[in-house]
C-alpha cells in the first residue's frame, strides 16, 4: 500500500528538482549576459570594447544590417557600427553593442538566438 506513495513522492521530487535546475540555469545565463552588459561603459570605442570582451562574432555597418538584425532594437539605425557577441550559456544570446563614429557605444542590447 505504501509502495504507490513512494514511487509518487520520488517522481514529484525529481520534477521538482529538474524544474529548480533549469531555473537556476536560466538564473545563470541571464546573469553572465548582465555582467557582461555592464563592463561596457557609455561611449567606449570599438577598440575599448573589443579589448574587454575580445573579438565580436559579428560586425556590421549601418544601414547594411541581416533581416535578424533588422528585426532588432537597432533596426532603425541609420549611422554607425554594430558589434554582435555570442553569450554562450543554457540559453545562448546576441549582445548587440551600437557605435557611432564619432562618440562610441550608444547603447547595448540583447536577442535570444
Amino acid at each position: 500500500m505504501r509502495k504507490p506513495y513512494i514511487v509518487v513522492i520520488a517522481c514529484v521530487t525529481l520534477l521538482l528538482a529538474a524544474f529548480a535546475g533549469l531555473q537556476w540555469l536560466e538564473a545563470n545565463s541571464a546573469t553572465t549576459l548582465l555582467e557582461t552588459a555592464r563592463r561596457i561603459r557609455p561611449h567606449a570605442t570599438a577598440s575599448e570594447v573589443k579589448q574587454m570582451l575580445g573579438p565580436a562574432t559579428y560586425t556590421f555597418q549601418s544601414p547594411d544590417f541581416p533581416p535578424w538584425l533588422e528585426a532588432s532594437a537597432v533596426g532603425g539605425v541609420k549611422q554607425g557600427t554594430v558589434l554582435v557577441y555570442t553569450i554562450n550559456r543554457f540559453h545562448p544570446k546576441l549582445l548587440i553593442i551600437h557605435l557611432l563614429p564619432d562618440s562610441g557605444v550608444q547603447f547595448v542590447t540583447w536577442e535570444p538566438t
